[in-house]
């Protein structure tokens, strides 16, 4: 064997999220679907909203995307789901998993109970637990629940991603950046929109293809029309 290598131990918090992703990726059946959502009204929307508000009311793309998925699930309450030991267990309440990456690594806090909140308390929700979570000050109880998260690696200038299942849940949407792609308009004459590349990953025990791309679908409605998301979610 020629040239060096450096081995060190994995941390205690490494070992639990590769344990977690093995589990999620040996255990749950995932299969996935994908979708073009054409954002050009949230971005404008967005900029609308934020250039007169103050900085702690503004808007992120996620929030949109977090407020998009909670009015879509609440549409389906079936797929609000998870396996449980060859049962299927339905929430109630539905919980939201947003990923987080810190400086110690990826955390998914889940917001919950947000059905109905309008999307700047969905935002400010959001913003406290960032916060916490690269504080290092996540309780389990903040990082348990749900049946779906949201994984978006648009802010990192990716365009795409299949994401895996985060353990315990049932599905994640991957999300992908902004990008500008002509479409034909009614007249077909090229028109320039902006989209973004989704990927819902399903767990097969809770998840038919109709039903995932039915979900996804609704998301996908619901954001080109983002002005339904500032009323409630």
């Amino acid at each position: 064997m020629s040239g060096s290598i450096d081995i060190r131990k994995a941390n205690p918090f490494e070992k639990i999220v590769a344990q977690r992703v093995s589990d999620s990726k040996t255990q749950i059946p995932h299969f996935y679907v994908t979708a073009e959502a054409d954002v050009s009204a949230l971005l404008t929307l967005r900029s609308e909203i934020n250039s007169g508000g103050a900085k702690e009311s503004r808007l992120s793309v996620n929030d949109f995307i977090i407020a998009a998925v909670t009015r879509s699930m609440s549409e389906f309450p079936a797929l609000n789901a998870v396996w449980q030991s060859g049962d299927i267990a339905t929430f109630k309440d539905i919980d939201v998993g947003v990923v987080v990456s810190t400086s110690k690594g990826l955390y998914i806090p889940i917001l919950k109970n947000i059905v109905g909140k309008d999307i700047h308390v969905i935002s400010q929700m959001m913003s406290e637990m960032a916060t916490l979570a690269n504080a290092g000050k996540l309780t389990l109880d903040q990082m348990t629940g749900g049946a779906i998260s949201i994984s978006n690696v648009g802010m990192f200038g990716s365009v795409a991603m299949l994401p895996i299942i985060n353990f315990g849940q049932s599905s994640v949407l991957g999300v992908g950046a902004p990008a500008g792609v002509f479409r034909p308009d009614k007249n077909d004459r090229p028109v320039l929109c902006n989209e973004i590349k989704l990927a819902l990953a399903c767990d097969h025990r809770i998840f038919d293809g109709v039903k995932a791309t039915q979900l996804l679908a609704r998301i996908v409605e619901i954001l080109a029309a983002p002005e339904m998301l500032i009323q409630s979610s």
